[in-house]
């Protein structure tokens, strides 16, 4: 028969200070019942510090890989945080950084297979939606604009409240207008003068109205490279001819 614990021992173990708030289950139960053995609170308090250890060990290391986010300057330095990287949470936002600045330098096809390969690895991330309007700007940005067109509705179905369906009404819409038939053009316009009623006095319904007035000017980058910026589309309501906008 094991020995038992002598009464004085489990005095002073009841009496015992500083006792781990994940402890005070395991103390009351003590408490009520007295016959455990004192191992079996050992090795259960052995566990306890042994988690608290590993989880400071987790915000240490968090703390550094989010200065390492923070310092990255370009595209290498986010090609290595999600290379080396072995937390998925910040790989996922490295892939986000990368792709943006894969798409800031024009490389279109870079940018779309990041995007891609973000939603493969991590569907169901808080910035899903970030990386699913992105990867229909790529198509739009390579001149696919029937992809473009398709990604931009389905977004909208899914996601009427998000705060990317402006972007995303008004990105349809353009898509509508580089189709250039003339349903594809009265639908776009009906987009977009609809639109600009619900969000009169916007920033939204500035870059809404400057597209529904650019609506003839619009065509399909051909090269990507030469694609414009959201800055320069604005300016150019004037201009000639306008190629789509890199929109961010």
């Amino acid at each position: 028969m094991a020995a038992q614990t002598p009464k004085k021992d489990l005095k002073n173990l009841q009496h015992a200070q500083d006792v781990p708030e994940e402890l005070e289950a395991v103390k009351e139960w003590w408490n009520a019942h007295g016959n455990i053995v004192t191992i079996v609170l050992v090795v259960i308090l052995v566990i306890v510090l042994g988690i608290r250890q590993y989880r400071s060990w987790r915000a240490s290391q968090t703390e550094q890989q989010s200065m390492a986010l923070l310092q990255a300057a370009g595209p290498a330095d986010f090609e290595t945080i999600v290379q080396e990287n072995k937390s998925p949470e910040m790989v996922a936002i490295a892939r986000l950084h990368l792709a943006a600045a894969y798409y800031a330098d024009n490389k279109f096809e870079m940018a779309a297979g990041v995007y891609r390969d973000f939603l493969k690895d991590t569907p169901r991330h808080a910035m899903a939606d970030t990386a699913r309007m992105g990867l229909a700007h790529c198509e739009e940005a390579l001149g696919n604009i029937d992809a473009a067109l398709a990604a931009y509705d389905a977004f909208l179905t899914a996601n009427p409240a998000s705060f990317l369906a402006a972007d995303a009404t008004i990105s349809k819409a353009r898509c509508l207008f580089l189709k250039g038939t003339p349903e594809s053009v009265r639908e776009g316009k009906a987009i977009l003068d609809l639109f600009l009623t619900e969000n009169a006095g916007t920033a939204w319904a500035e870059l809404a109205d400057e597209t529904l007035r650019a609506r003839d000017r619009l065509k399909v980058s051909v090269p990507a490279s030469s694609v414009m910026n959201i800055e320069d589309f604005l300016k150019s309501a004037t201009t000639p001819a306008m190629e789509v906008p890199a929109t961010p």
